[in-house]
C-alpha cells in the first residue's frame, strides 16, 4: 500500500517515526510538509525563540516541501500523481488540511484524521453549540481516524464518530533511543548531576517543562516549597515567560532547585538518568509525550489528570500514579510513596508491555490496518 502524510512541519519525534516506516519495503510511505516556512526554523510561539533539535529531521524517508507560492496548484499535483491508498492529514484547523481532503478524495484516495484532541477541547458556549453542528459534518468528509490516545479516541467516539474507524497514531518515542542514552555509569551520573549543581548522593525530582502559563508545573513548586526532606533535590528544565516568577518562588523553597533552562533534545536522556522519579505538571496537556521518554528509561513517572498520556502509560502504583491536578497534598504523598516505594527492577518489568502498544511497530501496523480497512473492497469510491 502507498501511505500519504499530510503535516506542517518535521517534530523530534514523528522524524524517527518516519524513517522506521520507511523500512517497510513491502509498502511505500511519503510526507508531504505544506508549511515551507516552519520547515526552514522552528520557532517555538510558547517561548518565542528558536528550537534547535540536534537531530536530522529530513533523513531516511521520502517527503516534499510544498513552496508558499502556488501551495493549492503544487498540493494537488502531488496528491493526483502519487495516488495514495491512505492520506493521513494531520488535523483540520487550517484551510489546506481541509482542501487536502477534496483534493485526495478526487483521485480516489481515501482520507484518515489524525487528532489530539480530548474532552477539554470540548467548547461550551455559542462555540459549543456551533462545534457540536459542525465536527459531525466535518468528520463526515473523513473515511478512518487517528487519534494519538485513548483519551482522543473517546474525544471522537463523544462526537458520535463510529468505534470501529478509529485507529492510534501517537506521538511516538523512540523508546530504544532513550533507554540507550540513559545507560550511564555511577561516575557519568554524578558529573552530570554536579554540572547542575546537584548532591550526588541525593534523590531526584525532575520537571521538563516550558515555564509557561499552560505547562509551569505550579503544583509541584508548591509541594517543593513544602516539602521538609533534606534527602531530595528538585531539577526544573525549561524556559519561558514565567521563568522570573518560577526563580522567585524557588528561593523560599525548603529543598535545593535547579533551574539549568532550556535543555536540548539529545541531552533529555541523560536527565532522566539521574533521576528518582519524574513530574508532569501542566495545567493543560492534551498528550505529553515525556511520559513515554520518563518510562522508557527507567523511571517512575507522576502525571497531573490534566495529561493525555498519563491514562495509556501509566499503571498506578507500579510505575507511577496519577494525581488530580491542584491537589498539592495527593502529589506529595504520591511523591514520598515513589521516592521512597517504588522498585525499579519492578518499574522497568511493568512498563515494558506497555511501552510496546505505543512503539513504532505498534504504531506503524494501526497505520496499515487503518488503510486496509479504508481501502475495503466494497468501498463506493473508486479511482478515476
Amino acid at each position: 500500500m502507498k501511505i500519504g502524510m499530510l503535516v506542517s512541519h518535521p517534530t523530534q519525534f514523528d522524524a524517527p517515526f518516519f524513517r522506521y516506516a520507511s523500512e517497510d519495503r513491502a509498502h511505500s510511505f511519503r510526507v508531504i510538509y505544506w508549511d515551507e516556512r516552519q520547515t526552514q526554523s522552528t520557532v517555538d510561539p510558547e517561548l518565542d525563540r528558536e528550537i534547535q533539535w540536534g537531530i536530522d529531521l529530513f533523513g531516511g524517508y521520502s517527503s516534499v516541501v510544498m513552496p508558499v507560492t502556488r501551495l493549492a496548484s503544487r498540493l494537488w499535483h502531488e496528491i493526483r500523481d502519487q495516488q495514495f491508498d491512505l492520506l493521513v492529514v494531520n488535523g483540520y484547523n487550517h484551510w489546506v488540511l481541509l482542501a487536502a481532503v477534496g483534493l485526495a478524495r478526487l483521485t480516489g484516495s481515501a482520507v484518515a484524521l489524525r487528532l489530539d484532541s480530548v474532552a477539554a477541547d470540548a467548547f461550551s458556549g455559542l462555540k459549543g453549540r456551533v462545534k457540536r453542528r459542525v465536527l459531525p459534518v466535518l468528520f463526515g468528509r473523513y473515511h478512518a481516524f487517528l487519534a494519538v490516545s485513548s483519551l482522543t479516541r473517546q474525544y471522537l467516539i463523544d462526537q458520535r464518530v463510529s468505534p470501529d474507524s478509529i485507529r492510534y497514531f501517537t506521538y511516538c518515542v523512540d523508546h530504544a533511543w532513550f533507554r540507550a542514552r540513559s545507560v550511564l555509569t555511577n561516575d557519568q551520573r554524578v558529573a552530570i548531576k554536579r554540572r547542575f549543581g546537584l548532591a550526588p548522593d541525593k534523590k531526584l525530582i525532575l520537571a521538563i517543562a516550558k515555564l509557561t502559563p499552560r505547562e509551569t508545573p505550579w503544583d509541584l513548586l508548591r509541594v517543593a516549597s513544602s516539602l521538609d526532606r533534606g534527602d531530595v533535590e528538585l531539577l526544573l528544565a525549561g524556559d519561558g515567560l514565567e521563568r522570573p516568577e518560577v526563580t522567585e518562588l524557588t528561593r523560599h523553597a525548603r529543598m535545593h532547585v535547579a533551574l539549568p533552562g532550556y535543555v536540548q533534545y539529545t541531552d533529555l536522556p541523560s536527565l532522566y538518568a539521574i533521576a528518582d522519579v519524574f513530574v508532569h505538571a501542566p495545567r493543560r496537556e492534551p498528550y505529553g509525550v515525556s511520559v513515554a521518554e520518563a518510562l522508557a528509561c527507567g523511571v517512575p513517572v507522576i502525571a497531573a489528570s490534566t495529561v493525555g498520556a498519563a491514562y495509556d502509560f501509566i499503571i498506578e502504583g507500579q510505575n507511577g500514579f496519577v494525581y488530580e491536578l491542584g491537589d498539592s497534598e495527593q502529589l506529595k504523598d504520591r511523591l514520598v510513596t515513589a521516592l521512597d516505594a517504588l522498585d525499579g527492577d519492578r518499574l522497568r518489568h511493568v512498563s515494558a508491555p506497555v511501552l510496546e502498544q505505543w512503539n513504532h511497530q505498534a504504531t506503524w501496523k494501526s497505520i496499515l490496518e487503518c488503510a486496509r480497512q479504508a481501502r475495503a473492497p466494497d468501498r463506493e469510491e473508486v479511482r478515476t
